[in-house]
C-alpha cells in the first residue's frame, strides 16, 4: 500500500513540475491587446476566444481571436492573460471552465 502511495505521489509531483516548467515567464511587459473585429458567430452557442499577446522566445506576437464551440453545455472560457509576478510576467493560458 505504501509503495502505491509513493508512486502516486511521485507521478503527481512529476506532473506538477512539468506543468510548472511549461509556464512562459518573461521580463518584458506585454503590449496592450489589439482591437479585434469578432464578426458573427458561425453557429449558435459558439464562444469567442479573444486574441492575446504570445511570447515566441524573443518578443511578443499577437495571436488573433476566434470562435469555438464549447466542449460541454454551460462551459465558460477564461481568456489568456499575462499576470505580473514580482519583476516578471507569466502567461496564464486560457481554458474552459
Amino acid at each position: 500500500m505504501l509503495k502505491k502511495s509513493l508512486i502516486a505521489l511521485l507521478l503527481t509531483t512529476g506532473m506538477a513540475m512539468s506543468a510548472f516548467a511549461a509556464d512562459i515567464v518573461v521580463r518584458v511587459n506585454p503590449p496592450r491587446a489589439q482591437r479585434e473585429n469578432r464578426g458573427r458567430a458561425p453557429q449558435r452557442g459558439y464562444v469567442y476566444q479573444p486574441g492575446y499577446q504570445n511570447w515566441d522566445g524573443n518578443r511578443h506576437n499577437w495571436v488573433g481571436g476566434h470562435w469555438e464551440a464549447p466542449p460541454r453545455r454551460g462551459a465558460r472560457w477564461d481568456a489568456h492573460r499575462w499576470q505580473r509576478r514580482g519583476n516578471t510576467w507569466v502567461l496564464v493560458e486560457g481554458r474552459w471552465r
